[in-house]
C-alpha cells in the first residue's frame, strides 16, 4: 500500500486520476443520452 504523506505527489495523481475519470463518464453519459433519446 502507498502512504499518501510519503508520497507528495500521490495525491495529486489520484486527482487527475479522478478528473479523468469523470470527464470520461460525463462524455459516456452525453453519448448513451442521444443514443437513448427517439429520433424525431
Amino acid at each position: 500500500m502507498i502512504h499518501p504523506n510519503s508520497h507528495p505527489t500521490y495525491n495529486e495523481h489520484q486527482q487527475k486520476i479522478i478528473e479523468m475519470i469523470d470527464w470520461v463518464l460525463e462524455k459516456y453519459k452525453t453519448i448513451a443520452n442521444k443514443k437513448d433519446k427517439p429520433r424525431e
